[in-house]
């Protein structure tokens, strides 16, 4: 396919796409996008936009959101100039010809080949503002060198709480400061705190609880507007992350790329905390270095995250990363066709964790004994105990701190405090 006509076959594909989308609700991502857009008007910075992320979280619908309000913003998909051949900065040249718009929209960078290198021709050599999207963090950081002094350079994490009602419910909170103020508050000062806070989210939405288990399961974009099945968006965003990423991971050979899928299930059934590396070693055949080193590309390519122990039981204890999924809905498809209702517990750990680290807090676990409590929460001047669990969780582990369970339960015990876990995910 020539570029002329390949540029035909993105404006019919722009068109199509925009159709599907037209009911969609937005990310706060495509806010940021239209701030750069109009610095870029106003003639204030023309900056490439860059943003990546996890497969399947929206990426992809936030630039076709923007495009719907340029509708001649050129468009293109880095998939189908790699798989078309093309050169990137051909196909731009042939698309001015016959696009005014000096708005480009990539989907996809990291498959076209040598983007870095052509993103820097681009910038250099044409009025253009560059909006961009990447699902490989593993192929970014491989060419992102060329375009970093002329770019702003965005992670996308993962749904929130707070955005998955927001893009479901069209319901919105703003009150990351006051949950914050919580967690770090005297006890007393704290549980009052909580009994307000939580007239006013239930005043808001009344089917919070119902809401946040939907979340816990179907947290993930690609489901809330396509219908999809979470296994099967599961099963694909695995697939996509080891065969399109792991192969440009020096030192993976096909073997090791095989086995892959297989140990990242074996994670996904595992408890937090109870993942061995040499078990998995053990288990399937492979060194432990090399363990470390696929537990890692999970960890860039944003599936998963690390929380590591805190400095008390550090000096006593050289311990593991406890693992957890970045999305508990993508952990839940993984684990559908055997879940079992005692795995709850393994989905609210995902949702408190990537919930409080995604508004900028600390997130330590404690492993002086089997008796601790989960987690250690810390800003810079502050830190606080945490203890996940189920709504008949009693105080046993925890001398002083929170409580945080799946229900509505408010209630101080001495030094203990119980706190819905959903207020806590709206942070």
């Amino acid at each position: 396919m020539d570029n002329y006509n390949y540029i035909l076959k993105s404006e019919r594909k722009k068109e199509k796409l925009l159709d599907e989308i037209k009911n969609y609700n937005e990310r706060n991502i495509v806010t940021e996008i239209r701030e750069e857009i109009k610095l870029y008007k106003n003639k204030k910075n023309k900056r490439i936009f860059l943003f990546y992320g996890l497969r399947g979280i929206g990426k992809s619908t936030a630039l076709l959101q923007i495009i719907k309000e340029n509708k001649d913003a050129m468009y293109i998909d880095g998939t189908e100039i790699s798989y078309y051949n093309l050169e990137l900065i051909k196909v731009i040249e042939e698309y001015k010809k016959i696009n005014k718009s000096n708005i480009l929209i990539i989907d996809e960078l990291n498959d076209i080949p040598n983007w870095g290198k052509a993103l820097k021709i681009l910038y250099d050599s044409e009025n253009l503002k560059i909006i961009a999207t990447g699902s490989s963090a593993i192929k970014i950081s491989q060419e992102i060198k060329e375009i970093i002094r002329r770019s702003k350079i965005k992670k996308l994490q993962a749904l929130s709480f707070k955005e998955f009602l927001k893009l479901k419910y069209n319901i919105e909170y703003n009150i990351t400061n006051e949950i914050k103020d919580i967690l770090f508050s005297k006890k007393e000062d704290a549980f009052i705190k909580i009994k307000n806070l939580n007239l006013d989210i239930l005043k808001k939405n009344q089917d919070i609880e119902k809401h946040f288990r939907e979340y816990i399961y179907e947290g993930i974009p690609l489901m809330i507007n396509t219908g999809e099945k979470i296994q099967d968006i599961s099963q694909n965003i695995i697939y996509k992350i080891i065969v399109d990423d792991f192969k440009n991971i020096t030192g993976f050979n096909i073997k090791t790329i095989d086995k892959s899928k297989k140990i990242i299930r074996a994670i996904a059934e595992a408890k937090p905390g109870h993942t061995s590396f040499k078990n998995l070693s053990d288990n399937f055949d492979i060194s432990a270095t090399t363990i470390s080193e696929i537990i890692n590309a999970f960890k860039i390519s944003e599936l998963i995250i690390e929380t590591y122990v805190n400095k008390k039981s550090m000096a006593k204890y050289r311990k593991e990363p406890k693992i957890l999924f970045s999305s508990s809905a993508i952990r839940y498809g993984l684990l559908l066709n055997n879940f079992d209702e005692t795995d709850i517990g393994t989905l609210r750990e995902d949702a408190f964790v990537s919930n409080i680290i995604y508004s900028g807090l600390n997130v330590n676990y404690i492993a002086e004994n089997k008796k601790t409590p989960d987690f250690e929460i810390s800003d810079d001047k502050n830190k606080v105990i945490v203890e996940i669990g189920g709504q008949n969780k009693k105080t046993k582990q925890i001398k002083k701190g929170f409580i945080i369970t799946e229900s509505n339960k408010i209630d101080i015990i001495n030094n203990v405090i119980y706190m819905p876990l959903y207020m806590v995910c709206l942070i």
